[in-house]
Order: structure tokens, then C-alpha cells, then sequence
């Protein structure tokens, strides 16, 4: 009410106090403090999506304040009924997505303001246009596309924030992360984390991790370096601990059955053939042997005076696991296996 007069006189001249009682008395507004306030909640949501439908559409960054980054940093999240009704309105083209970028720029310049979750609703706005749209299909590929758009410096993804992103759609926001570099990203409370695609050239600098648990059923792995040393890990060092801990078992698990399978061939200071039959009855527990044929560490092999019969040999390239079995002598080759079918 302090500039009631000043809002009301940008839309008409002829009005004047009675008018203003007319407003505090009006059944659906109340007055205290000199403020006025919606007196149902749904009626403050609505027009606060008028406000942020209205900024996006007009592109205009002279109404950035702290108000519009609350609201948007409030409202707008991930499969929401609320982020969909103006996605809706709106539509997903270059203009959009250069406004966004302007405006994730200008919200650094503002100090009372989480610039993790307004950003974050900034991505989640642009993830919903894509869902909704007719243009594009959102997939794996389109999604990653346009992160790199909003974040893409010199190859990287610099300043990625997702927070708060969980729900029940079909639509699973992932990227692919495969082979890039991230720095000063933020994952808080981003429940697909897991499920993006990371390989061993996924790395991640200078970056923050909270609530990050993958989601139930959700199987991972952590390949070696994807954290460097400048990342907070400090939330996440139970599952960095878990992973280690189940690394290790499985490492040994695998280990144990490469040496039951390198031990059937041998004998007497060497490698020799073994009938497919005897093999696969011997080895009947041991899961790897399918996995040591695809490599070529275990190969047929068929004996010249009797071709008929169906062998199994040891592939010569690794000579130097007799050593291992006998003297327990390190060998490159068995630890590289070990890595490999770990």
C-alpha cells in the first residue's frame, strides 16, 4: 500500500481514494501492514506464473530482481503440474535459450539469492519445453545438446546446477556425460545422477555433491578419477566407501575364478589343452569362461591327429601366468584381465 497510488496510476489517471478502499475491501484480498496480500493461495500462484510466463515471453532482462529469482527459484521445478502450465505457453526456440543464458549471467550479479536453485529452475523450465514440444523429441542426446548449449565453454560444461531433481515422469532428465570435463557444477538432491552416461574420460572439477543416492533397483559404477581432488565430496564418501568396498570383493571373486579356470589347463610347468566337455564340466560354476572365449584368452583348439576332438587351450599371449601359478610371480597380463572383467 506504500505505492499504491504510483501502481494504480500506470493504468488509469481517474481514480482516487475510494478506489483504494474499494481494493482493501475486496473478499478475496486482505490488508495488514500496509501490504496486501491474496487471501487464497491459489490466486498468488496464478498470478506469480502470469509474472514468470510474462518474463520469458517479453525477454526482457531489465525486470530481473531479487522478487522474479525467488519466484522462479520457488516455483519452478522439474514434472511439476505448475512448470508444465507455462511451458505450455511458451515455446522452445534459439531466442529462449539465449534469453536463459543471459539471465543464468545476470543472476551472479545479485547476492541474496541461491544462484544454484534459480539456475537449476532455469534448466528445468527449458527440459520441460523440450518435453512438451513438437519440434524436438526429448532423448538422451537432445537433452545433453541443450546443456551444452546453456553450459558449453571451450568444450566443457562450466556451471551446471541441478537441484531438486526428482519426480515420477517417464521422461528421466540424464545426459551424457561421456567423455567431457565438468567444472564448478552443483548435484543436490538430483536423484538421476547415476543413471547419466559416464565413462573413464568423465571427469569433474571444483564441483559439489549432495543427496545424490541412486534411486532403487539403480546399479553404478564410479570410474577411477571421475572426482578430482578440488570436488566436495564430503556428502557422498558413504557411496564413494560402498563402491570401493564392493570393488574390492568383486575384484577378489574375480581373481578366485580366473585362477580355477588358468589351473585346469595347467600342468607340469605348462599350458596344455583340455576337452571342451571336461572343461565345461569342471568350470560349470565359474561364470567367466563365456567372457575369456569373446577375449580370446581361452580359444578352440582343435589337435591335428585328432581334429575331430574338441579342445580348449590357453591363448599364448599369456605365457606368463605360469609363473603366477607357481611362484606367485606378479604378471601384467593377469592384473589387466582382472581390471577388465572387474
Amino acid at each position: 500500500l506504500y505505492d499504491i497510488k504510483g501502481e494504480l496510476a500506470k493504468i488509469t489517471k481517474d481514480f482516487d481514494n475510494s478506489l483504494i478502499e474499494k481494493i482493501k475491501g475486496h473478499p478475496l484480498v486482505q490488508c495488514e501492514n500496509n501490504m496486501i496480500y491474496f487471501r487464497y493461495d491459489v490466486f498468488e500462484i496464478y498470478f506469480k506464473g502470469l509474472l514468470i510466463y510474462y518474463f520469458f515471453k517479453q525477454k526482457d532482462l531489465k525486470m530481473l530482481n531479487e522478487e522474479i529469482i525467488r519466484i522462479i527459484s520457488g516455483y519452478l521445478k522439474y514434472d511439476s503440474s505448475f512448470t508444465e502450465s507455462i511451458a505450455e505457453k511458451l515455446t522452445l526456440d534459439d531466442d529462449i535459450i539465449i534469453f536463459c543464458i543471459q539471465v543464468i549471467e545476470s543472476v551472479r550479479k545479485f547476492d541474496n539469492v541461491s544462484n544454484e536453485k534459480f539456475v537449476s529452475s532455469i534448466v528445468s523450465i527449458l527440459l520441460t519445453l523440450l518435453q512438451i514440444g513438437r519440434d524436438q523429441q526429448s532423448n538422451l542426446n537432445t537433452r545433453t545438446e541443450l546443456l551444452e548449449k546453456i553450459f558449453g565453454e571451450n568444450g566443457k560444461l562450466v556451471g551446471v546446477c541441478l537441484v531438486d531433481i526428482f519426480g515420477a515422469s517417464t521422461f528421466k532428465p540424464t545426459f551424457d556425460f561421456s567423455g567431457k570435463e565438468l567444472v564448478d557444477c552443483t548435484f543436490n538432491n538430483y536423484e538421476y545422477f547415476w543413471e547419466c552416461h559416464m565413462d573413464e574420460g568423465t571427469v569433474f572439477y571444483n564441483s559439489i555433491f549432495k543427496g545424490i543416492d541412486p534411486r532403487v533397483g539403480v546399479n553404478y559404477k564410479i570410474p577411477s578419477g571421475m572426482f578430482s581432488t578440488s570436488c566436495d565430496l564430503s556428502a557422498i564418501q558413504h557411496l564413494l566407501s560402498e563402491k570401493q568396498q564392493e570393488s574390492k570383493s568383486t575384484e577378489e571373486a574375480v581373481k578366485s575364478e580366473l585362477e580355477k579356470v588358468f589351473k585346469l589347463f595347467y600342468q607340469r610347468g605348462n599350458f596344455y589343452p583340455r576337452k571342451q566337455e571336461e572343461v565345461r564340466k569342471k568350470l560349470s560354476a565359474v561364470k567367466l569362461l563365456p567372457q575369456l572365449m569373446d577375449k580370446g584368452v581361452i580359444k578352440n583348439y582343435k589337435y591335428p591327429k585328432k581334429p575331430k576332438m574338441k579342445q580348449y587351450r590357453v591363448c599364448e599371449n599369456y605365457k606368463s601366468l605360469i609363473d603366477y601359478l607357481e611362484q606367485g610371480t606378479p604378471s601384467k597380463e593377469f592384473k589387466m584381465l582382472i581390471s577388465d572383467l572387474t
